[in-house]
């Protein structure tokens, strides 16, 4: 398990990496469990290149598949009302 991610995607200025990480249980056993690492790049007032990061375990993806969906909706829909 290095710091180097085992998949990476990229669409646009978004980004993914998922990363295999090693824990020990309470009984002290190691076990491996993997973060997701959301990025966002954009440019400062300054036109520097900036990332704004998240890391996600497992089960909050789906959470987070949801609430940006409905995020999504909520933006898309209001505009074509507004039309």
């Amino acid at each position: 398990m290095g710091n180097q991610p085992i998949y990476k995607e990229k669409a646009g200025a978004v980004s993914i990496s998922v990363f295999e990480n090693e824990g020990k249980n309470k009984e002290g056993q190691k076990y491996v469990f993997k973060t997701v690492n959301l990025q966002k790049s954009y440019k400062d007032k300054e036109g520097k290149w900036q990332n704004k990061d998240v890391s996600l375990r497992i089960d909050d993806i789906p959470r987070a598949v949801m609430l940006l969906q409905k995020a999504f909706e909520n933006c898309t829909l209001k505009e074509k009302v507004e039309e």
